[in-house]
Protein backbone atom coordinates (compact mmCIF):
# COMPACT_ATOMS: atom_id res chain seq x y z
CA UNK A 1 0.00 0.00 0.00
CA UNK A 2 1.17 3.38 -1.10
CA UNK A 3 0.23 6.77 1.17
CA UNK A 4 1.04 10.01 -0.02
CA UNK A 5 0.82 12.81 3.31
CA UNK A 6 0.95 16.27 3.43
CA UNK A 7 2.11 18.36 6.82
CA UNK A 8 1.77 21.76 7.10
CA UNK A 9 4.94 23.52 9.24
CA UNK A 10 5.64 27.01 9.91
CA UNK A 11 3.88 27.89 6.20
CA UNK A 12 5.58 24.96 4.14
CA UNK A 13 3.77 22.53 2.83
CA UNK A 14 5.79 18.60 3.68
CA UNK A 15 5.31 16.04 1.04
CA UNK A 16 6.15 12.40 1.77
CA UNK A 17 4.68 8.79 0.13
CA UNK A 18 5.29 6.10 2.73
CA UNK A 19 4.24 2.34 2.76
CA UNK A 20 1.51 1.31 5.83
CA UNK A 21 3.31 1.91 9.26
CA UNK A 22 3.21 -0.43 11.43
CA UNK A 23 5.19 -0.58 15.02
CA UNK A 24 6.79 -3.31 15.12
CA UNK A 25 8.56 -2.74 11.26
CA UNK A 26 12.19 -1.30 11.14
CA UNK A 27 11.80 1.98 9.14
CA UNK A 28 13.62 3.11 6.22
CA UNK A 29 14.32 6.99 5.60
CA UNK A 30 14.89 7.22 1.84
CA UNK A 31 16.38 10.66 1.15
CA UNK A 32 16.74 11.99 -2.70
CA UNK A 33 19.81 13.70 -3.47
CA UNK A 34 20.37 17.30 -4.86
CA UNK A 35 18.49 18.06 -8.01
CA UNK A 36 15.95 14.90 -7.36
CA UNK A 37 12.67 14.31 -5.63
CA UNK A 38 11.32 11.50 -3.72
CA UNK A 39 9.53 10.32 -6.88
CA UNK A 40 12.99 8.77 -7.96
CA UNK A 41 12.46 5.99 -5.38
CA UNK A 42 8.94 5.39 -5.37
CA UNK A 43 10.12 1.56 -6.67
CA UNK A 44 11.36 1.00 -3.20
CA UNK A 45 7.91 0.52 -2.15
CA UNK A 46 7.29 -2.21 -4.37
CA UNK A 47 10.40 -3.92 -3.63
CA UNK A 48 9.90 -7.82 -2.32
CA UNK A 49 13.39 -7.07 -0.66
CA UNK A 50 11.34 -4.19 1.49
CA UNK A 51 8.05 -5.51 2.11
CA UNK A 52 9.14 -5.93 6.12
CA UNK A 53 9.99 -2.36 6.43
CA UNK A 54 8.37 0.86 6.71
CA UNK A 55 9.59 2.87 3.97
CA UNK A 56 9.01 6.62 4.58
CA UNK A 57 10.47 8.52 1.15
CA UNK A 58 10.17 12.58 1.25
CA UNK A 59 10.49 15.46 -0.79
CA UNK A 60 12.69 17.82 0.30
CA UNK A 61 11.41 21.66 0.36
CA UNK A 62 11.93 22.75 -2.74
CA UNK A 63 11.73 19.62 -4.34
CA UNK A 64 8.82 17.69 -5.75
CA UNK A 65 5.68 18.31 -4.26
CA UNK A 66 6.92 20.40 -1.28
CA UNK A 67 7.01 24.07 -0.60
CA UNK A 68 9.52 26.02 -2.19
CA UNK A 69 11.50 28.10 0.82
CA UNK A 70 13.58 30.99 1.56
CA UNK A 71 15.29 28.55 4.10
CA UNK A 72 16.82 25.16 2.40
CA UNK A 73 19.57 24.44 5.42
CA UNK A 74 19.95 21.24 6.86
CA UNK A 75 18.27 22.30 10.25
CA UNK A 76 15.46 23.65 8.60
CA UNK A 77 14.97 20.04 5.98
CA UNK A 78 15.89 17.97 9.12
CA UNK A 79 12.72 19.88 11.15
CA UNK A 80 10.19 19.38 8.61
CA UNK A 81 10.75 15.51 8.18
CA UNK A 82 10.73 15.00 11.78
CA UNK A 83 7.74 16.84 12.64
CA UNK A 84 6.16 15.08 9.51
CA UNK A 85 7.02 11.29 11.20
CA UNK A 86 5.75 12.84 14.50
CA UNK A 87 2.58 13.71 13.13
CA UNK A 88 2.25 10.42 10.85
CA UNK A 89 2.77 8.79 14.38
CA UNK A 90 -0.26 10.66 16.05
CA UNK A 91 -2.73 10.64 12.89
CA UNK A 92 -1.85 6.67 13.01
CA UNK A 93 -1.81 6.02 16.40
CA UNK A 94 1.58 4.69 16.55
CA UNK A 95 3.43 4.54 19.71
CA UNK A 96 7.26 4.92 17.86
CA UNK A 97 8.99 4.98 14.61
CA UNK A 98 11.94 3.65 14.86
CA UNK A 99 14.77 4.96 12.21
Amino acid sequence: MVIESYFLHENLCHHMVHSQLLSHRPTLLIIHGLGDSGASYYNFLFSKELRDYNILIPDLLGYGKSSASTDYSFQCQVTGILKHIDYLQNQQGIESILI
